[in-house]
């Protein structure tokens, strides 16, 4: 099993009950950083690009595009928030992080 496999199982094995107060807090300011983000770079010209390429190519209705509402594949929401999130380079904003990982979780 790979490291990304090993984290995976890690967040399914996981019961939000049993983590700790302070790693909870910690949790809940990563995700208010990273939908800061995304609703920031949901004004970009990316957000709008990737937006036409997912309902073109990644039509479907099971996940949506945050801020907007739109309903597209799984990938798709994932491809925009993704790119929305990132857009301007704000996310995960401490410099021991190594790339964007809260760029990349669907919600559905």
């Amino acid at each position: 099993m790979g490291l990304t496999d090993c984290a995976i199982q890690f967040i399914v094995d996981t019961d939000w009950e049993n983590v700790p107060a302070a790693v909870q807090h910690q949790a809940k300011r990563c995700l208010m950083d990273t939908l800061g983000a995304l609703i920031a770079g949901n004004e970009t010209p990316v957000r709008e690009v990737m937006t036409r390429v997912a309902k073109k190519q990644l039509c479907g209705d099971e996940a949506t595009i945050l801020v907007s509402g739109e309903r597209v594949s799984v990938a798709g929401a994932v491809l925009v928030n993704g790119f929305a999130a990132n857009a301007l380079d704000i996310d995960d904003g401490h410099r021991l992080v190594k790339g964007h990982p809260g760029a990349c979780v669907p919600f559905r």
